[in-house]
């Protein structure tokens, strides 16, 4: 885990000398701000604000107050740096509070009054993004199936470039600081922590490709599946029209070519269980058509038996029709499937283009090769990425629950 290095501070610089102004300047001071905070009342507001006296929103009131109103820039500095370091400190730890804290710990850094303030401040903020690249506003839903391996990749993604900012202010810390060695280990912490994410995306894209194949294959073996149920259907058609003819039917001949259509339509129930082994509710319902087309079948095979040349026609006819429209079921879940693979294209297209963007100078991109692999390998592979990503997360809460900052005496 990074080293946090959060704390309040006030500095100890004398203030610059102060002028006079006259009576016709006081006037136009009055009419248009409040009257101008001391310096010396600011360092007791600043004292005040960070002796944790007071509530968290009293202390923000404080020290905006000092910022707002005191003209001495050591002081607002010092309470722009007490600002952003109470808010990323704060044990709500909400997205929005740590943003506010970034843009005090900015301010601070720009005002420039001092070098040693300057380095706290991009430490802080470094320290502000990490907290944020693994916040739970910005984590999403939990991932529990490998179906949901795409928003797993959009979610990584966000985190690596909420790091990639975190590891620059590390980094400009050095600028400033060349020998803050707690700066530039966090620095290799955070890129190795991106490095590992990168692997785990390229994984995740290599598990997606996977998934997409399997898609296709599966689309591709539902729409053969439609139209060899379609034909098994004008089959039992005819098979229904003869036998309802007057004409008598040579009764052996279609106890054959019946007993034919049974077995077909037998071999279409069990490649749909092998193929389909998720069983959800379309493929329940396909598999209750074609249920019933064996039951009439083997009804209407009876019924050739006993020479009930009518009887059988009638369970030909229902086997016909519960044929046709498990034919129709299986067409539509093609139908399906084809658009869903066309959506999660498109996603994936973006999500591509988004990494494509990420970068960071300095940083060498890991290499990895993809592995061809059967379903079982892509959903224990996905498993192990959940349960990974479980155990960083229990540790980045034990982290942020055990290494919340050292307070440091006050030395004035």
């Amino acid at each position: 885990m990074i080293q946090p290095y959060v704390f309040s501070m006030v500095l100890l610089l004398q203030p610059g000398v102060q002028t006079t102004p006259t009576d016709d300047e006081q006037q136009v001071v009055q009419e248009q701000q409040p009257e101008p905070m001391a310096p010396e009342f600011a360092r007791t507001r600043i004292a005040e604000a960070i002796s944790e006296d007071y509530a968290f929103q009293e202390r923000v009131e404080m020290l905006s107050e000092v910022y707002s109103r005191c003209e001495d820039p050591h002081y607002r500095a010092s309470a722009a740096y007490n600002l952003g370091a109470l808010m990323i400190s704060t044990d709500e730890e909400l997205s929005s509070t740590i943003q506010d804290g970034i843009g005090w710990l900015q301010q601070a850094d720009i005002s420039g009054v001092s070098q040693s303030l300057r380095a706290n401040a991009r430490y802080n903020i470094g320290h502000a993004r990490y907290m944020l690249a693994h916040a739970e506003s910005l984590q999403g839903p939990d991932v529990t199936n490998p179906d949901g391996l795409s928003e797993m990749k959009k979610r990584l993604q966000t985190t690596v470039e909420v790091l990639i900012e975190s590891a620059g202010a590390f980094r400009s810390v050095y600028e400033i600081d060349p020998h803050n060695d707690r700066a530039i280990e966090n620095l290799e912490r955070v890129r190795r922590e991106i490095q590992q994410l990168r692997s785990q995306i390229e994984a995740l894209e290599d598990l997606i490709e996977q998934q997409e194949q399997q898609r296709q294959e599966q689309q591709q073996q539902n729409e053969q599946a439609a139209e060899r149920l379609n034909e098994l259907a004008e089959q039992q058609q005819e098979e229904a029209e003869q036998n309802a003819s007057e004409t008598p039917q040579d009764s052996e001949q279609q106890q054959t070519e019946q007993s034919e259509l049974g077995e077909q339509t037998q071999q279409e129930q069990d490649r749909l269980s092998e193929s389909n082994p998720g069983q959800d509710e379309q493929v329940e319902s396909i598999q209750e058509q074609l249920q019933r087309a064996r039951e009439a079948q083997e009804r209407a095979e009876q019924a050739l038996e006993e020479g009930d040349q009518q009887g059988a026609a009638q369970h030909q006819q229902e086997a016909a029709d519960a044929l046709q429209e498990a034919a129709q079921q299986m067409s539509q879940m093609a139908e399906e499937q084809s658009e869903q693979q066309g959506e999660q294209g498109q996603e994936g297209q973006q999500g591509e283009g988004q990494q494509g963007d990420q970068g960071e100078q300095g940083e060498g991109e890991p290499q990895s090769e993809a592995e061809d692999g059967q379903g079982d390998e892509i959903n224990e592979i996905a498993e192990m990425l959940l349960d990974k990503e479980r155990r960083e997360r229990e540790a980045r809460r034990v982290y942020r629950s055990t290494g919340r900052p050292v307070r440091v005496e006050k030395d004035w």
